[in-house]
């Protein structure tokens, strides 16, 4: 979620300040950005050479036992520790019966379809706000 809160973010971002990165003489530039995110979702395995875990995707006892200020943290956030938890569709962006690799790819186009199909959808309302006044 955060992850897709943060491209809406910047989408609005640059149609707001630069749309014609986006538009061009009111058509959209569909083959750019499509050839952009096919290129995204093709290195998406790229993270299974990465070593160590994600930027912010530690579990408390790696919180514990951190020591990028010099010296162990010593203690969990209470919030880490009584926070919430959920079920990832992918967890690992792992999936049953699959590569990694494929595992990843395929994660990475639900992801893209899902976010363009929240766009579409945002879209439309926006349009048709603008439409009825």
């Amino acid at each position: 979620m955060a992850e897709g809160l943060f491209t809406l973010s910047l989408y609005l971002f640059i149609l707001k300040t630069s749309p014609n990165i986006i538009y061009d003489s009111q058509q959209i530039k569909l083959n750019s950005i499509f050839s952009l995110l096919a290129f995204l979702i093709i290195i998406s395995p790229l993270g299974l050479i990465a070593e160590g875990t994600a930027w912010g995707e530690w579990a408390p006892e790696e919180i514990l036992n951190d020591t990028s200020s010099g010296v162990p943290l010593g203690f969990i956030p209470e919030k880490l520790l009584n926070g919430f938890n959920y079920e990832a569709f992918f967890p690992d962006y792992t999936m049953n019966g699959t590569t990694d690799i494929l595992a990843y790819i395929a994660s990475a186009i639900i992801g893209v379809a899902l976010l363009i199909i929240i766009f579409k959808i945002l879209g439309s309302i926006i349009y048709a706000k603008k439409q009825s006044l």
